[in-house]
């Protein structure tokens, strides 16, 4: 990759990496499972990894956005919402780079 479209990349990693960590705290106040890690694709070509990431990011958030009973998830859930969108915006950025944002819905 380009190096503008990886630091943008790493940057949504950063933020994915923190919304998990989030949603796992909320989760073992709500004692859910949290084993649950697909593996990784790694053999999806280059506008398939940039899609499947926005697909499974918007899936993550809708996957949260259920009504949540705990408070004290409530606030963690609200920092994951912050975490993913973020996400979001930096593989935004990578596909505008990479010249895939208007073929991704960006």
């Amino acid at each position: 990759e380009e190096p503008n479209v990886t630091r943008n990349l790493q940057a949504a990693d950063r933020e994915i990496e923190a919304a998990i960590r989030e949603i796992d705290r909320a989760a073992v106040l709500d004692r859910k499972d949290l084993v649950d890690r697909p593996p990784i694709d790694t053999r999806l070509a280059r506008k398939d990894r940039f899609r499947k990431i926005v697909d499974l990011l918007r899936s993550a958030r809708a996957d949260i956005e259920g009504e949540e009973d705990n408070p004290r998830a409530r606030e963690w859930r609200k920092v994951a919402f912050m975490h993913i969108d973020e996400a979001l915006n930096a593989v935004h950025r990578a596909a505008t780079d990479a010249k895939l944002d208007h073929e991704l819905g960006f």
